[in-house]
Parts: C-alpha cells; sequence; structure tokens
C-alpha cells in the first residue's frame, strides 16, 4: 500500500488502530509508523466502527524518498 500512496504522489499516509491492539500497533512502528501529529485524521478518542467506543491509536508512515515501503 505504501507503495501505492507513492505512486498517487500522496507525501504521507495515516494509520488508525485500536488502542489496545499492541499487535498492530508494533507492526505499524516497525514500518516506520510514528505517533501523528493531535490534528491528523480522527481524534484519539474517537469511536472505532459500529460504534465500539473504542480509543484510537495513530501513526504517520511518510512516503517521501528514501522511505522503505
Amino acid at each position: 500500500m505504501l507503495d501505492e500512496a507513492r505512486e498517487l504522489g500522496l507525501p504521507e499516509v495515516l494509520l488508525i488502530c485500536g488502542k489496545e491492539n499492541t499487535a498492530s500497533a508494533r507492526t505499524i512502528e516497525r514500518a516506520g509508523g510514528i505517533p501523528a501529529r493531535p490534528d491528523a485524521g480522527p481524534d484519539v478518542g474517537a469511536t472505532g466502527g459500529g460504534g465500539s467506543g473504542a480509543i484510537l491509536r495513530k501513526y504517520v508512515i511518510s512516503t517521501g524518498p528514501g522511505t522503505a515501503g
């Protein structure tokens, strides 16, 4: 997916996972994800799909030159 984002000219992508989903968080971090700035995408604390009330973690991955993907 990061290659597709690069092809589209997107400078970065926003990834979201549930706060309790530590496996996804580790995967995102290993792929170069860094915690997103507060104004990026849905607010931390926004509910997940289906009105679950899940707390969300947000990460950004750069798609610029020299980034792995």
